[in-house]
Formats: C-alpha cells, structure tokens, sequence
C-alpha cells in the first residue's frame, strides 16, 4: 500500500493531463483501498487491447511475483524489464519529459529470503546497478523490492520490509521529519495500531543470523522440500500408477504444491478435500485450493494442496507427514462407507464446500 501511493505520486508529477490509471491485477485490493482503477485483461480481445499503445501511458507501476505463495512459481522479470525499456523509447508529447518511465515493483514476500540462497544466479528481480561487480544481472527498471520477515526471516507475523533503489524513490511528501526530546529523526512508513516489537525482532534476527545464518537455514529448508517432493511422487496405487505431480519450482522455492497426476489412467474417487479433512483427524493443516485456469477473476483450474517447508520441519516430521498421507489415502481407498449412497454424497459435499479455499482474484 505505501508503495503503490508512492508510484501514484511519482506519475502524478509527470502527466500534464490525464491521470494515469493503474494496471495491477495482482494488487486488486491495494486498488480498492486506495480509489485505484485496475485494468483487467480477460480473452484474446482484451488481450490485443493491452498490445496498444494508449494502454502503455494508463500505468504507473509494473508488479512483479518472485515465489507466489499458491504455486511457488516466479514471474520473468527480466521478460517484463525489456518490455518497459521498449516503451520508454517511445515518445509521449503530452508527458513533461516526452518519455514514459514505468518502475517495476518486486512483491518478493516469500521468495525475497529463500531464492538468493537456493539460486544465487537467478538475479534478474535484483536492482540494475552501474557496478558489475557489485551486483550483476538485475533490472533496470526494478526500483523497489518487498519481503515479509514472517514467513522464512524467522520473525512472527507480521512484519513486511521494503528496500529501494534509492532514496531519489520516495517522494518527499510521505517523510516526516520528527522532533522529540531535543533530536530529530526521519520517519516513512505505514502506521496503524501495532507496536513495534516485531520490528525489533526482525532486527535482532537479521543481526543474529547474519548471511551465512539465513544460508544454513534456508538451505536446509529447501533439501527438505525437496525430499517432501520426491516422497509424494513416489506415492503409488495397487497398479503402480502415481497418485500426485508436483507444479512447484522446488529447485528455487521450499514449499511444496501438487495435485493429481493426470497421467493416471485410474483417477481416485476421492478428492484432494477429502484427503485434507482425513488428515485433519492426524492434526495436520495441509490447505487445499483450486487455482485460475482460463480466468484471472474465477478459480476454474485445478485443486491443489501446498506444504509450506519452513526451518521447524525436519525430515523425520516429513516421514510422519508422508504416513499420515498413506493412511489416510488407504481409508479413502476402503472407506466403511458407500460413496454411491445420496445421503454419504450429500454429506461429503457439504464438508467439501465448507473445507474448499478458493484462491484470490488474479493468484
């Protein structure tokens, strides 16, 4: 939200007439909070709509994914880099410097701490800096990136950073400059009612852990999910065919997402939402959701389950995991009741409907 006010401000200053609207499907509720249009693309005609020009001077920021939380996948953005650098050639007479500089937001909440250790070289989200040696790769037009502490910087929820290109980024009007007790310091952030513990956690950790902490640990997380991984794909049927495929990137990403193998010429007549709820009664929380296949605005794709692989769990956890899972597939598999019963279907239905997450619009 801070940062999306402060990409608005920044285009503001550079329309002499109309005011740029905002694409970012991804960000639909910063754009309800904060009066924002976004522009949607749905089919091939709104497709080639996004192909034209006038659409080029509609944004004011590009958002980026590095790790999405429901697929554990990353957005290429070296691909988008190259599209922005493309229309910033082109001229605009009605912009005050004739050119459109569109920055590119990285919303690196997940992968922020885990791709730098499981794939140093997968650097094209970094900044674009003069220095090579500094820092290679990068995109030039990527100008501020955000992580979340809470999810693998070991810091309880919740506590979200922002690091910028520079402090050329942040416009002057959102810096308050406080005087207090005779010293003054500068303050940008967003404010409401939490206090600032976490914020010290996350300093302490960071401190703590230092580079080669965060190394050792997400590195240990990542062989795990990785092992977690090949456990499920090794899971068979009587007739040796698999029951799961894995649609995570776990050579990048420690968390693990998979769904029915499609290649299964027998499918099961049980559901990812039954296998959830059984494991339930093991204690396990495994979320199952269905994702967007044609349609940003509507999960019409396939159910999905996803486990998240932080410091905490250890193969041995995996191994106990991975039985829960056999068990619960082998009282699916032989259930003491008929699944052709309307009245077992009903009741099955409703537990499914209560239990199924649907992911958000543009996930």
């Amino acid at each position: 939200m801070l940062n999306s006010t402060l990409f608005d401000l920044q285009s503001l200053t550079e329309a002499d007439n109309d005011v740029p609207t905002p694409y970012l499907e991804a960000y639909l509720r910063i754009c309800q909070y904060c009066g924002f249009f976004p522009a949607t693309a749905e089919g091939d005609e709104d497709y080639d709509l996004l192909k034209l020009k006038k659409v080029r001077e509609l944004v004011f920021c590009v958002p980026a994914i590095v790790g999405t939380t429901f697929t554990a996948e990353k957005d290429p953005v070296a691909d988008i880099n190259t599209v922005l650098e493309t229309i910033a050639l082109d001229d605009f007479p009605y912009y005050t410097s004739n050119k459109i500089y569109i920055p590119i937001h990285v919303d690196a909440a997940s992968g922020g701490f885990t791709l730098p250790f499981t794939d140093p070289d997968n650097n094209d989200w970094h900044f674009k800096h003069i220095d090579p040696i500094l820092n290679p790769g990068g995109s030039s037009h990527v100008e501020s990136i955000n992580v979340s502490m809470h999810k693998f910087g070991m810091v309880y929820a919740g506590l979200g950073l922002v690091v910028y290109k520079n402090e050329d980024i942040v416009d002057s009007s959102l810096i308050y400059e406080i005087t207090y007790l005779g010293a003054s310091f500068y303050d940008f952030n967003v404010n409401f009612s939490r206090g600032s513990a976490m914020v010290i956690a996350g300093y302490y950790a960071l401190i703590r852990n230092g580079l080669d902490g965060y190394k050792q640990i997400v590195s240990n997380c990542y062989i795990n999910a990785q092992y977690l991984a090949s456990e499920l794909l090794a899971l068979t049927d009587d007739s040796g065919n698999a029951y799961f495929t894995t649609i995570s990137d776990n050579d990048k990403f420690p968390w693990v997402v998979f769904k029915f193998d499609t290649a299964n010429p027998t499918p099961p007549s049980w559901t990812l939402g039954d296998l959830s709820i059984d494991l339930q009664e093991s204690g396990w929380q495994l979320p199952q959701y269905q994702l967007p296949d044609n349609s940003s605005k509507t999960p019409d794709g396939p159910s999905v389950m996803r486990v998240v692989v932080r410091m905490d769990i250890s193969q041995n956890k995996i191994n106990l995991l991975i039985g829960d899972i056999k068990d619960a597939i082998a009282n699916l598999e032989n259930p003491a009741f008929d699944f052709n019963d309307p009245k077992v279907k009903q009741m099955l239905q409703k537990k499914r409907d209560e239990h199924l997450h649907k992911g958000p619009i543009g996930c």
